[in-house]
């Protein structure tokens, strides 16, 4: 049985990795528009050598990427809109958060910053649905306004600079008052291990306001 897992994982992981690169390749191009994206998912499919299929929801100014998941050995490409809700009023997130008893996650990102791209296109996509955390963006070098927990408008960067932050990616976990429930996730050491790293600072965040 062992030797088996070991044969299907050396057949698959070298394709998984081809396919990421390619698709890596693929979204390092500008921004996305509509009329190109069967262009990149073509692109996709060429590099990789895997066979793509098409699904996507476009609006203006909105960023389309492009994912592959491959399961019980079927590769299939889909475009979604992988930006995150951008924080707009933390004094309402807050009140959420301590009613429901969840942490607020907010990754703090910046327009230039690549691995930001690649946590929200391989870790972060599909998580504000979690029904454990809300999920949120701030983006370190765009000055969009926000409302912050004490009800002050501010923006994103000056925001940010008060908790320290002055690096992307950046994670922190905080509770409805946007005290720190958890240590913040700094950089991106290992993307394929940044999933558990993440759980674990969500666990803890989840602990301490049961505490």
């Amino acid at each position: 049985m062992l030797r088996f897992y070991t044969d299907i994982n050396n057949f698959y992981a070298p394709l998984y990795r081809r396919h990421r690169q390619a698709r890596h390749d693929a979204i390092s191009d500008p921004p996305l528009r509509v009329y190109d994206c069967g262009r990149k998912i073509s692109k996709i499919q060429s590099l990789s050598g895997f066979p793509a299929t098409k699904s996507f929801t476009w609006a203006p100014g909105v960023t389309l990427r492009l994912s592959a998941f491959l399961l019980c050995g079927t590769l299939s490409i889909t475009a979604w809109c992988a930006d995150l809700p951008f924080a707009e009023n933390l004094l309402r997130d807050g009140k959420d958060a301590s009613r429901a008893g969840k942490p607020i996650v907010a990754l703090v990102s910046a327009a230039d910053c690549h691995y930001c791209e690649l946590l929200k296109d391989n870790v972060f996509i599909g998580m504000e649905r979690d029904q454990r955390i809300i999920l949120r963006e701030l983006a370190m070098d765009n000055p969009l306004r926000l409302i912050d927990f004490d009800g002050n408008v501010t923006d994103h960067p000056d925001f940010t600079s008060k908790y320290g932050v002055f690096l992307t990616p950046t994670v922190l976990f905080l509770d409805g008052e946007g005290r720190p429930l958890a240590d913040p996730l700094v950089g991106v050491s290992n993307i394929d291990f940044y999933l558990y790293y993440l759980e674990q600072k969500i666990s803890q965040s989840q602990l301490k306001l049961n505490n």
